[in-house]
């Protein structure tokens, strides 16, 4: 029961959101790529067992991006390594053609929440 609590104690409240976007957007910042439009969905994890386990609520973050692959790359390694309860679960980039030095991704970060979303 003990490794359980520790388990859920990893994870944030979900008042604490606005301060990982913020993150996320100043290491956006600082990697000189521009998050001009993005899509946020909550989804809540059913909960699996009996005990009063705070439940935890799954927030999907879809980023559109341009930029140079090292720096989406970098983008990315940053944002796992600040945020540890974010998850890189899609990515697709694309470049429109061998003479691009710029290539647009499609990211899908998840950041998994304690309790309700709001």
């Amino acid at each position: 029961m003990e490794e359980i609590k520790r388990f859920y104690d990893i994870f944030p409240k979900a008042v604490a959101l606005p301060q990982a976007l913020t993150v996320i957007y100043q290491i956006a910042n600082k990697q000189k790529l521009a998050l001009n439009s993005g899509d946020y969905k909550f989804n809540k994890i059913k909960e699996t067992n009996s005990t009063n386990q705070k439940k935890l609520t799954k927030y999907e973050i879809v980023l559109p991006i341009k930029g140079q692959y090292k720096q989406i790359r970098a983008f990315i390694t940053e944002v796992l390594q600040k945020l540890p309860a974010i998850a890189l679960t899609d990515m697709q980039i694309r470049r429109e053609n061998s003479l691009s030095q710029y290539v647009e991704a499609r990211l899908i970060f998840v950041i998994f929440v304690k309790g309700e979303s709001w």
